[in-house]
């Protein structure tokens, strides 16, 4: 697990450090723990690599605060499980807005710190569907969820990503038989052609010729993979 700290008082960064170290020693969970002075110092971390399993945000910083920071983050990912650590208990309506595990009350207690981790360290093990991928902004970890399609490009792969902004295609350093082979547990996702791979999650309709996403854009089906495309369509949604 990576873990980030984000609390511009040294004492309470430190203190939370230890307690985390400590739970991962006991747990013999393989951790990195990294402490940032601000926010705007964290988001130049999280533009590299996205790959964080957990963020305790302290909410009151200088510059832009821990809130808004939670905003940022779950623009990218629904994924990372964020802890707001807070001397006041005044802000639990931002907490709903962006998923947060908890609201930790400074002096930190370390039991607390410890029950948010056991959570965040259970919900990874459980969902078990994250890729760790190389793009030309750098390495990051995403969420298989959050794919709507694949297509081969040369030696890379494009990719359609949901983000904040809605789908993007993103490059990635990885073959497309290689990504295949890494999403063939996962059900979701079928292959409508050679080329191509689609989440059934986003998959609106089947055409002859293509299958329809939920924003419109449509991805070439193959002939030969319509019978079973259609198929695995109607099976994924029977329920």
């Amino acid at each position: 697990m990576k873990i980030a700290v984000v609390e511009d008082e040294r004492a309470h960064a430190l203190l939370l450090e230890s307690y985390i170290r400590e739970w991962a020693a006991q747990k013999c969970a393989d951790s990195i723990v990294q402490k940032y002075e601000n926010a705007e110092a964290f988001l130049f971390a999280w533009e590299e690599e996205k790959d964080f399993s957990a963020v305790f945000l302290d909410i009151q910083m200088q510059g832009m605060d821990g809130v808004a920071l939670a905003h940022r983050i779950r623009q990218d990912s629904r994924a990372v499980g964020i802890v707001f650590t807070t001397g006041m208990d005044e802000y639990v309506r931002e907490g709903y807005e962006v998923s947060a595990i908890h609201y930790l009350l400074k002096p930190l207690a370390k039991e607390k710190v410890w029950q948010c981790l056991d959570r965040i360290f259970r919900e990874e093990k459980e969902e078990g569907c994250r890729l760790v991928w190389r793009t030309p902004k750098g390495t990051e970890r995403v969420e298989t969820g959050r794919i709507w399609w694949v297509s081969a490009m040369a030696h890379d792969t494009l990719v359609g990503m949901q983000t904040g902004q809605g789908v993007m295609e993103r490059t990635v350093y990885k073959s497309f038989g290689q990504l295949e082979k890494e999403l063939s547990g996962d059900l979701r996702f079928v292959k409508c052609h050679r080329c191509y791979l689609v989440n059934l999650s986003h998959v609106c309709r089947v055409e002859k010729t293509d299958v329809v996403m939920d924003d419109g854009q449509k991805v070439p089906l193959s002939r030969r993979m319509y019978q079973e495309m259609n198929r695995r369509f109607i099976d994924f949604f029977a329920d």
